[in-house]
């Protein structure tokens, strides 16, 4: 019986300080989880297929950083952001600086953007990790 009380003991103390950790981290994670391009012509794409994974990781220092994985490789970007009246701000570079709107735990942006040749409009949606 002790020993299933050290145990719990044990484990709640465990859980306490993952829970402090996370609190206190010093960056907020989101992951990409749509990301689609409409076409002019009205032709839809889900880049998401095209991709192995988007991650946006926001510093509490005002620094960003943009992990893109594809079947060729993974690029890591970085950057800067803001918060700015109800969206995050990123400045990374030409293909990825966005206004994200803020919505609870989600951050959108749509903007018009050029893929394959064909001018559209996009819209990214991240989730926080």
């Amino acid at each position: 019986m002790k020993n299933l009380i050290r145990c719990f003991a044990c484990a709640m103390a465990l859980a306490a300080c993952l829970c402090a950790f996370t609190a206190c981290s010093d960056h907020t994670t989101y992951n990409c989880e749509a990301y689609d391009f409409v076409a002019a012509d009205g032709s839809v794409m889900n880049m998401l297929n095209m991709l192995n994974g988007l991650t946006l990781t926001l510093n509490k220092d005002g620094t960003c950083s943009l992990v893109v994985a594809t079947p060729a490789g993974v690029e890591s970007y970085g950057g800067t952001w803001k918060d700015q009246d109800g969206y995050i701000v990123t400045a990374i570079n030409a293909d990825w600086s966005m206004n994200l709107k803020k919505d609870g735990k989600t951050l959108t942006h749509t903007g018009a953007e050029i893929i394959n040749g064909e001018t559209g409009v996009s819209t990214v949606r991240f989730v926080k990790a």
